[in-house]
């Protein structure tokens, strides 16, 4: 059960309704100029120690969206389940949410009255909480879940007039009142966001990122595809979701485990932001399968080339997809196609307007460990500017190093796509190894290419893993070989390796059989993989050379340039690849047997995972040093 008062508040206005009785909270005697009473005695007590960065107790997750102005506009840091390597923070004790707020209120805004922040932002709900973020470090203000504590509170902090005072949420127009008018009241997310909007275009902050969340991602929450009930699933990965709006500068938008809704909410709020003056660039999806579940379209089978009579192998089937979300042209016609009815997938849904990713985590000390890679990304690098003379080897900085392969699990690992990826990152002034050599270890009778390339995974920066059989448990690497890794970025071309759901699906994918999380857990930055098989969209290509198949390979090779010519962020280079794709694939359809339905894999089931708004180091300085 949620730990608000929301149900409370509204049964208090069916009471008012039906007889007439006051509501709770009942209206207080106030002085003309005031909206809260001078408290008889101080009960708030003991919130020194909330001064500094926190660690939560994992059952404290109502409270990690209190910080987000906190972390905006003070630096100050909040850990919940367990605090990331080699950081700091006191342990926080915590019982009840409301008393907590005005508890870290009154420790980072003020100790006494009249003293400290003269805004304060009040609201009625964890719903709230997440969606009231950004209004509240636009204002530097702390949140309140209101309660017994909240009137003291704002006595305390010096917020006494109405103006001082936003209420979100359910509460009365005349909550906080006194002769001189009464604090608003926003109670729907539209009208949350709007107001959002209006401060950060009077301050003139540019919002940009839209951070999705479902705020009843419940221990017993039940899945929108019931056959996908087994995926994994980690309760409240919501409560970051203002925490990384913070930090991209961007808004939290609520929803509910519901495609078409989750769609239309995303729809609704790009449109507010661009009739506000502001351009919607990136889109986080923070939850898994369960809380978030994905888009499925029907992919049909491959041409067989020359005879188009004879299909080279069956229909793909449902492919899962985040394309539907990120996609502002139009809503989508279908949000769960089990079979070719004459629907074709939307062209408009092959491209993307929002540059988009998905976070997942196995558990909440996972996901801030995850939060703080972004955060304080630099000050994990190695080394802060470019070889003087890139090596075909790797050397000691990590974030200088590159690292690309073909393995033989795989039977057609292509040397001249391979030769293409290192051309590239060559050019981009990575010391670039070319690790097939190791690939090739993993022959059958030998089975040992695992633990090399692990090694080279562990100490590189940019990774393209190449032609390679896969699974969900992973491929020439498995995921009992992998090592800890720096933030560094991974694509992984071969099949399912990407894959965390079960709908339609035999693969029973679990989070401890799952290479997702293993990479997640292992320090990635951000890993692109594909959801479900990638056969068939592998014939070689050449794109340095102008030699276009529309393959995976290709489309990694896109990536990556994206990246190092682009100054982007990982999000951008992965839209921008999938737009290029289909532009340079030949129209000869005999050309890797129906490039059009391989283009629409590709686009369709590489997942994002990671921060979408990511900007990454590398050797050339983000782009300055390209080509030249």
């Amino acid at each position: 059960m949620k730990k608000t008062i929301a149900a409370a508040l509204a049964l208090a206005f069916l009471t008012i309704a039906f007889s007439g009785c006051l509501m709770f909270p009942f209206k207080k005697e106030v002085g003309a100029n005031t909206i809260v009473p001078e408290p008889e005695s101080l009960e708030i007590k003991d919130f020194d120690s909330l001064a500094g960065d926190l660690l939560l107790p994992e059952d404290a997750y109502e409270a990690v969206p209190l910080f987000a102005p906190l972390f905006k506009n003070h630096g100050t840091r909040v850990a919940i389940g367990k605090a990331p390597e080699g950081m700091d923070f006191g342990e926080a004790e915590y019982s009840q949410t409301s008393l907590f707020s005005s508890m870290l209120a009154l420790a980072h805004y003020g100790k006494g009255g009249g003293n400290g922040t003269v805004r304060a932002v009040v609201v009625d709900s964890y719903e709230n909480t997440l969606r009231a973020g950004t209004l509240a470090w636009l204002l530097d203000a702390p949140i309140l879940v209101y309660g017994k504590s909240t009137d003291e509170a704002l006595w305390r902090l010096g917020a006494h007039k109405p103006e001082n005072v936003m209420l979100i949420g359910g509460f009365r127009e005349d909550q906080y009142s006194s002769g001189a008018g009464s604090a608003p009241v926003f109670r729907t997310g539209e009208e949350i966001l709007n107001e959002t909007l209006s401060v950060a275009a009077e301050k003139g902050v540019g919002l940009s990122y839209i951070s999705v969340v479902n705020p009843c991602d419940e221990d017993e929450m039940e899945s929108y595809y019931k056959d996908n009930m087994k995926s994994p699933f980690t309760p409240h990965l919501s409560c970051f979701g203002s925490m990384f709006a913070a930090l991209r500068d961007g808004v939290t938008i609520t929803v509910e485990p519901v495609p078409e809704t989750i769609d239309k909410t995303i729809h609704a709020a790009a449109d507010s932001m661009s009739a506000a003056g502001m351009t919607p660039t990136h889109l986080l999806m923070l939850g898994d399968s369960i809380s978030l579940p994905f888009v499925y379209y029907w992919v049909p089978g491959y041409d067989g080339g020359n005879d188009p009579g004879v299909p080279l192998y069956g229909s793909v089937g449902q492919v899962p997809t985040d394309n539907v979300y990120g996609d502002l042209e139009e809503l989508s016609p279908e949000y769960n196609q089990s079979e070719v009815d004459g629907t074709p997938i939307p062209e408009t849904l092959l491209t993307v307007e929002l540059a988009n990713g998905r976070v997942i985590a196995r558990d909440l000390g996972c996901l801030t460990d995850y939060f703080y890679r972004m955060a304080c990304y630099n000050e994990r690098l190695a080394a802060t500017s470019g070889p003087a003379e890139p090596q075909p080897l790797m050397g000691e900085e990590w974030n200088n190093n590159a690292f690309a392969y073909h393995a033989t699990r795989a039977e057609f690992g292509a040397p001249e796509e391979v030769e293409g990826w290192m051309m590239l990152l060559q050019e981009g002034k990575f010391n670039a190894e070319e690790g097939s050599a190791y690939g090739h270890l993993g022959a059958e009778g030998i089975g040992v290419a695992g633990g090399y390339l692990a090694e080279k995974f562990a100490a590189a920066n940019f990774i393209i893993a190449g032609a390679d059989h896969g699974c969900p448990e992973g491929n020439s690497v498995s995921i009992s070989e992998l090592l800890p890794m720096p933030p560094n970025i991974n694509f992984q071309i071969s099949c399912m390796t990407g894959q965390i759901d079960n709908h339609n699906d035999e693969w029973e994918v679990t989070k401890d059989a799952s290479y997702t999380y293993a990479m997640l857990e292992n320090g990635v930055a951000t890993y692109i993989a594909a959801m479900r098989s990638t056969f068939g969209t592998t014939p070689p290509s050449l794109p340095n050379e102008e030699a276009h198949s529309g393959s995976s390979g290709e489309f990694s090779y896109f990536f990556f340039e994206e990246l190092i010519g682009g100054d982007c962020t990982v999000g951008q280079a992965l839209a921008n690849a999938k737009a290029r794709l289909t532009v340079d694939i030949p129209s000869d359809e005999t050309v890797g047997h129906g490039n059009e339905n391989v283009a629409t894999v590709i686009k369709l089931e590489y997942e994002l995972y990671g921060d979408p708004a990511f900007n990454p180091y590398e050797p050339c300085n983000e782009g300055t040093n390209y080509g030249s």
